[in-house]
């Protein structure tokens, strides 16, 4: 009949978890989960905190597992994994300490309170939706190509 019934998303979510954050508007109508990733992050580190709580075996690396793709691709994402993994190793910190004491510690405030649906423009130094960060590289493309050719002037 030629319709969909299923898409598999898997690696696409795992990989790039923050870029499905608007699923729920784009295909119910419906309000997304998280206003931003730092209200998601402490959300989180509160659901964690109770899961180590109630679990007495070392659960703390599973719980971790979600969060580590979800700055991937963002400024100072690298940075954020590397520490939250050497911070990891910390029992004395609580989660909360150790999930935000690594965000806000190496990722910008503007990557942490960034809507849903908003992409970093790396020559802007910015945050703005799809459609403006299309159109801004396309003014630079164009200027580049301007400037290119009034060099062969």
């Amino acid at each position: 009949s030629g319709l969909i019934s299923g898409v598999m998303v898997g690696r696409g979510f795992i990989d790039r978890p923050w870029s499905w954050a608007t699923l729920d508007s784009s295909l119910y109508g419906s309000a997304d989960p998280a206003l931003n990733r730092r209200a998601l992050l402490h959300a989180y580190a509160e659901y964690a905190e109770r899961m180590e709580a109630e679990h007495p075996q070392r659960i703390r690396r599973v719980l971790l597992a979600p969060t580590l793709n979800l700055f991937a691709g963002e400024p100072h994402g690298k940075k954020f994994r590397s520490t939250l993994d050497a911070r990891a190793k910390d029992d004395r910190l609580s989660f909360p300490a150790l999930l935000l004491g690594a965000a806000t510690d190496t990722l910008l405030p503007e990557t942490l309170d960034a809507a849903p649906g908003l992409v970093w423009h790396r020559n802007s130094a910015a945050y703005m939706t799809v459609e403006q960060a299309e159109e801004q590289t396309g003014r630079e493309r164009a200027a580049k190509a301007q400037a290119g050719a009034g060099d062969m002037d």
